[in-house]
Parts: structure tokens; C-alpha cells; sequence
């Protein structure tokens, strides 16, 4: 499911029937789930793409990080700030 589709009443019903999905989380939520993984080590799936799992209530967290959406992610901030200067 994308962003911000599965509302908790949604999930709240899936949940006891044992029904397998996979949400993207919404951005305004995703501080506190990141803090769940931060001390485990990064995985590689495969060339750049990187996930961190964790386990939380029967749930599976899945973190991820990709250099493709990096870049994507900085382009985006760059052309709102309308600046070229490379922060790294």
C-alpha cells in the first residue's frame, strides 16, 4: 500500500486475520519508527540499496535507504532552495 492509504482502522482490521501487506510509512511518522533500527547494522540487497530489519509486536519493520533515491531526494531539496552548492 502507498503513503498515507492505510489508515490504523484498516491495518486494525488485517492485522488479526493474519493478512500479509506491506505500507509505505507516512513521512510525519517516520522519526519514530526510525528509532526502532538505528543501533543494527545495514544490510546490502543488492547495488545500492541498503535495509535495516527490525521486529516490533508481530510486525516487521523494514528501513531502506537507496543511492538512486538519495540523489532523487537531494535534487528535489536543491531545486526548492535553488541552490547547486554540493553539501558532501
Amino acid at each position: 500500500m502507498d503513503r498515507g492509504i492505510p489508515t490504523e482502522g484498516a491495518l486494525g482490521h488485517m492485522r488479526p486475520r493474519q493478512i500479509d501487506y506491506l505500507v509505505g510509512t507516512p513521512e510525519g511518522k517516520l522519526n519514530a519508527v526510525e528509532q526502532k533500527p538505528l543501533g543494527l547494522p545495514w544490510t546490502a540487497v543488492h547495488d545500492g540499496m541498503e535495509v535495516k530489519l527490525s521486529q516490533d509486536e508481530g510486525e516487521l519493520w523494514v528501513l531502506a535507504k537507496s543511492s538512486g533515491r538519495q540523489a532523487k531526494e537531494t535534487t528535489i531539496h536543491r531545486a526548492r532552495v535553488g541552490t547547486t552548492i554540493d553539501p558532501g
